[in-house]
């Protein structure tokens, strides 16, 4: 039977301990909780530069899930293959492209391999009413030591426990509230539409750096004509060291590139998601 929603993720360049129990708990709540409210979907996990160590450590986190897990494997040379001036060794919008163009499910998630479904979400996407022509947000809540400490709202990152016009108070960067504003902040981490609005806009920009391009498929999507709707379920993100959006080379991470006030974005070629290739998969 067809899915209804893809749950789309890569993992690669470093598979620490950490990273493979964080994967392993968000992938066994998402799907118990997709299970039991009937949420027919699929896992798909895309693997990128993994060290041959690496090879079969995501099939055994992910064992057990209640869900179709299909794990993609790309081969080590593919990632000297795209443009890396920066010296990075793992790109998250290739990986994540790959699984989307080969998602087999009426929507797609585009998300990472930590985040934490709760009740509400998993019972709205069991309702299947989610809409073509439109792509659908989240806030992301992250949380230490089992309380959550940040909320990452439209208008910025903040503490909780916020009044609604402490929350509307824009922080530097972030566009001035406004009731239709585009829900730039921490996209990677949710992003879902269609898989025919996912192959309109051409996937997420496929780009030399991995900061800001959640925003500029959001752009994208926008200036293609789609709408979008900010559901009111967030996600819980575990806090943890950021090691994967630093460049080796240059030693530094790629941020201060967007602005939310001045979006900008350029839309793939039509073999995005390296539409021409084949790539090994392992389904569990």
């Amino acid at each position: 039977m067809k899915p209804y929603v893809s749950i789309v993720m890569g993992i690669g360049g470093n598979l620490t301990d950490d990273l493979l129990s964080r994967l392993k708990t968000s992938t066994l709540q998402n799907s118990r909780l997709a299970n039991k409210y009937g949420l027919e979907a699929e896992i798909v996990i895309v693997e990128w530069n993994l060290a041959l160590k690496s090879f079969g450590a995501a099939e055994l986190a992910v064992r057990g899930a209640q869900l179709p897990v299909r794990i993609i494997h790309t081969p080590r040379e593919l990632h000297a293959q795209v443009p890396n001036p920066h010296g990075f060794r793992y790109f998250e919008w290739y990986p994540k492209n790959i699984g989307i163009r080969r998602a087999r499910g009426q929507f797609v998630l585009s998300t990472n391999p930590d985040d934490l479904w709760q009740e509400g979400l998993a019972q709205y996407l069991a309702k299947r009413e989610l809409r073509v022509g439109h792509f659908y947000r989240v806030d992301r809540h992250d949380f230490r030591d089992g309380n959550v400490f940040r909320i990452c709202y439209p208008t910025g990152a903040k503490p909780p426990g916020l009044k609604p016009e402490e929350i509307r108070k824009n922080a530097p960067l972030a566009c001035p509230w406004s009731e239709n504003m585009l829900h730039y902040n921490a996209a990677g981490d949710f992003t879902l539409m269609s898989y025919d609005d996912w192959r309109f806009i051409h996937g997420n920009p496929e780009r030399e750096y991995n900061d800001s391009v959640d925003g500029q498929t959001l752009w994208l999507a926008h200036t293609k004509g789609l709408k979008q709707i900010v559901l009111p379920y967030p996600i819980l993100h575990p806090d943890h060291e950021r090691t994967l959006n630093v460049a080796e080379a240059s030693g530094r991470i790629m941020a201060g590139l967007w602005d939310d006030n001045k979006p900008f974005t350029r839309e793939n070629s039509e073999t995005w998601g390296f539409a021409d290739l084949e790539f090994e998969e392992t389904v569990l």
